[in-house]
Formats: C-alpha cells, structure tokens, sequence
C-alpha cells in the first residue's frame, strides 16, 4: 500500500516536468481517485495493521502530502481533506 501511495506520488512529480504532454489528465485522475485511496489507508490502519506498520504508514501519508502542498499540485483544503479521510 504504501509502494503504491509513494507510486501516486512519483506520477504528479514527473507530471509536472516540462515537455510532458496531457500532464493534466494525471493530476486529474489522482485527484479523483485520492479520497478515495486515502480512506482505504485510514481503514488499513484502524485494527489491521500492527503499531509498526500503522506508524509507518503514517510517516509516509504525511510525507506525501507534506510534498503536494510543496509543489503546489492540489490546494490545500483539498489536501486537508486527503489527511482527515487517513
């Protein structure tokens, strides 16, 4: 889960490099597919996952979300609802 979340990640990174065509299609579909795979971490966490595994998934959403908000690629109300979903 977290490879895949790291994997969302990269995608908007590389999207917003220049010379890449129809970047904003993928902004587009991550940000339609995020609450969503957000919610599904945050369900992960909650009684299946041990301590570790719950700390270190945490770790990475914050890491994720901390990047978003550096490269400006969502507002920030819509990533603050990304981490109340988490």
């Amino acid at each position: 889960r977290i490879a895949r979340l790291f994997l969302l990640s990269d995608i908007l990174f590389n999207s917003q490099q220049p010379g890449v065509k129809n970047a904003f299609q993928y902004r587009d579909a991550i940000e339609t597919m995020s609450p969503e795979v957000f919610e599904s971490l945050g369900k992960h966490g909650n009684g299946r996952a041990g301590r570790m595994t719950m700390n270190k998934l945490r770790r990475a959403v914050s890491s994720v979300l901390s990047a978003w908000t550096n490269w400006s690629v969502y507002n920030t109300t819509f990533l603050d609802e990304l981490q109340s979903r988490f």
